[in-house]
């Protein structure tokens, strides 16, 4: 039977399991000590990411962002109250489409002071197995992810190499984003449960720096779909502030407007967050692996093409 083009695009399978998800997730957390919280929506400050672009709205002269993801919010919190906490939450991000992407969509979010990625990693792990089902994962460098897909040495290749590898595999790699385009490129291709670990600098994102001199970051992945992304976050707010003004850099670069940086995190950085670790999960990827459904819009009520 046809779908009208009023109805949902999921069906009811996808309605019942998104309900277990949500019910065995706050299980899973809530049986291992963390709060459960919420965080707003809607911010005065947004992610600098220069590969992120965030809905903006206005309210008289007042400029507000829809956020990426909780992630701001949640460390200011850990700042004032260092205890595990998590959040299942609307996030939203402009321009991503496509079979894994929504511009609105669910996030698991959680951090635990005191915790290590390696924790996380674990912890994350023992999520997927409870959530879908047991399986064996497999840890591999980014480094040398990079160099059995592509057959560079990251550490060792000019920029230009780069580039023109990153270009093989992706028309719009340029010097801003040839090291992901390869890592995207490489990533999937793979199968089974596999943790990325030892990112490059480029990538830190805002994880904290480990004694390697690579990001203390990790991604997990599920028959090369990107799952979750987990790290040891970064506590110098003098680097937090280096590293919004070097993607503002970037951003003005690829023409993209400018981003302030987010003075109250900064303050709450300050003042001193606990050595913490977190993780983000995408629920609706996490459904579609569960389901077996080929896009995201097969496991959403109503996607961006029948909103």
């Amino acid at each position: 039977m046809s779908r009208s083009w009023w109805q949902p695009e999921c069906g009811a399978d996808a309605l019942e399991a998104r309900a277990a998800i949500l019910r065995d997730a706050r299980k899973f957390f809530d049986a291992r000590g963390y709060l459960e919280i919420q965080t707003p929506s809607l911010s005065n400050h947004t992610a600098s990411d220069p590969f992120l672009d965030s809905y903006t709205l206005t309210d008289g002269e007042a400029r507000r962002y829809l956020q990426t993801s909780p992630e701001f919010h949640m460390k200011r919190l850990l700042a004032h109250t260092p205890r595990p906490v998590y959040q299942i939450c609307l996030a939203f991000r402009r321009g991503e489409t496509g079979h894994l992407h929504n511009s609105e969509f669910t996030i698991i979010e959680w951090y635990a002071p005191g915790a290590s990625t390696s924790d996380m990693t674990e912890l994350t792990a023992k999520l997927i197995d409870t959530l879908l089902k047991p399986g064996r994962v497999e840890r591999v460098s980014f480094e040398s992810l990079i160099r059995d897909k592509h057959g560079l040495d990251i550490c060792t290749c000019d920029e230009s190499t780069l580039i023109e590898a990153a270009r093989r595999v992706a028309a719009h790699a340029d010097q801003f984003n040839a090291l992901d385009c390869l890592y995207e490129h490489a990533v999937s291709d793979l199968s089974g449960r596999v943790v990325v670990h030892g990112f490059p600098l480029p990538l830190a994102s805002l994880a904290a720096i480990g004694h390697d001199g690579v990001a203390d970051r990790f991604e997990f992945i599920i028959d090369g779909i990107e799952l979750a992304n987990g790290c040891q976050e970064l506590l110098d707010a003098d680097e937090f502030r280096r590293r919004v003004n070097c993607n503002n850099e970037i951003r003005r670069a690829r023409g993209l407007a400018h981003v302030e940086c987010d003075t109250r995190l900064e303050a709450a950085l300050c003042s001193g967050l606990t050595p913490t670790s977190g993780v983000a999960l995408g629920l609706d990827r996490l459904l579609m692996l569960k389901l077996g459904k080929r896009t995201i819009s097969q496991v959403l009520t109503f996607s961006d093409k029948t909103r």
